[in-house]
């Protein structure tokens, strides 16, 4: 008879049943427990593409774009020779860094233009900025393509046009003394607003914030500010503070603010080139000395990328802010009291001459009676 075997101890039958810490079997196996599985890699953040000005200063750095710009300078003045008119230029310059985003820039600009127009001859001068800014607004619609909010600016021309059309209706009924009080009535009232709702009025949420900003794209909002400033535009020929302080309601990031601001005056200043064309005013050698000036405009729009690049969100929107709101109050309060910016800058001139003049007549009557007691 066949003799049965017996059972294995049961402490063997554990021991060979526990698995071996390096995933082998006890008896020697050479099979492999499955590997754990590896966690997948982090998804690569998406870095956006720099503009064309990003390129340009990444390929020259900013010590050889300065070193660039002067040496085209050099060249230019060789070539065509130098220029006559610092003034203008300069002015084209400071108009060109304010379209670029320094803000406060292109208000002065705008100021110093028709202040340096001859006596008569303002009309011409405004006439011959058009194709400054066109070109400045140009470059810099063509560099922040993808950060403007393009859908705003063609609104924003829409009412802006009904603007002018208003305007001229309005500049036929009422006296142009009247106009400029309203406007500027309306432009204090904006900036009160503005300031109430940044620093007076209870911090918004995150859902109110975001049901505010799509209340301000509504055109419960672009409707009065196109019309508002196309009436300010074609009166007052200052619409620019007002589409500022609506771009600042929006709180858009800083490429997104100066590209849909250029987009939106990118357009008028076209229509603008056209009217001017249309009725006289730009003739074929104005056109071309305002090129030239549009030239020198886009060299102030890559200076002041470089400013622009540096300058933190944070910084930016501050300064602008600042800047913003009180050229817009200065505006509104010159306005109601009947001057412009030019007219103050004259004032201040014209004080700061007269105390020279008079603190110079004091120091030639103090040396005249000091010679007199020798």
């Amino acid at each position: 008879m066949t003799r049965a075997k017996s059972p294995a101890p049961k402490a063997l039958v554990a021991k060979e049943q526990t698995p071996m810490p390096n995933g082998k079997s006890p008896g020697g196996s050479c099979e492999k427990s499955p590997k754990a599985a590896e966690p997948a890699p982090a998804p690569m953040k998406h870095v956006p593409k720099g503009d064309i000005f990003d390129t340009v200063i990444a390929a020259t750095t900013v010590p050889g774009l300065l070193a660039l710009l002067v040496a085209v300078a050099g060249v230019a003045c060789q070539v065509a020779g130098y220029p006559s008119n610092y003034e203008l230029l300069t002015c084209a310059f400071f108009m060109g860094l304010g379209k670029g985003g320094v803000p406060g820039s292109s208000t002065l600009a705008s100021a110093f233009f028709a202040l340096l127009a001859p006596a008569g001859g303002v009309n011409q001068m405004m006439a011959l900025v058009v194709p400054t800014t066109m070109m400045s607004d140009v470059l810099v619609g063509m560099a922040y393509f993808k950060s403007a909010r393009w859908d705003l600016a063609g609104q924003l021309l829409l009412w802006t046009g009904v603007g002018v059309a208003c305007g001229v209706q309005i500049n036929a009924a009422i006296t142009d003394d009247q106009v400029r009080r309203l406007v500027g009535a309306v432009f204090v009232a904006v900036c009160i607003y503005q300031v109430y709702e940044k620093y007076l009025a209870k911090k918004k949420s995150v859902k109110e914030e975001a049901a505010y900003k799509q209340f301000m794209s509504s055109y419960w909002v672009l409707a009065p500010c196109g019309i508002i400033g196309g009436i300010a535009s074609y009166i007052t020929n200052n619409m620019g503070p007002m589409l500022n302080v609506y771009w600042l309601a929006l709180n858009m990031d800083k490429y997104a603010l100066v590209g849909t601001r250029s987009a939106t005056f990118m357009s008028i200043n076209f229509i603008k080139f056209a009217l001017r064309f249309h009725a006289g005013d730009l003739e074929l050698s104005s056109m071309e000395a305002g090129f030239k000036l549009g030239l020198v405009a886009c060299v102030g729009v890559l200076v002041a990328k470089i400013w622009l690049k540096h300058a933190s969100e944070r910084v930016f929107k501050f300064i602008y802010e600042r800047v913003t709101l009180s050229v817009v109050t200065v505006s509104g309060v010159l306005l109601i009291c009947g001057w412009d910016l030019k007219g103050l800058i004259k004032f201040i001139a014209a004080s700061l001459g007269g105390v020279a003049s008079h603190a110079k007549s004091m120091d030639i009557g103090v040396a005249t009676t000091g010679a007199g007691s020798q």
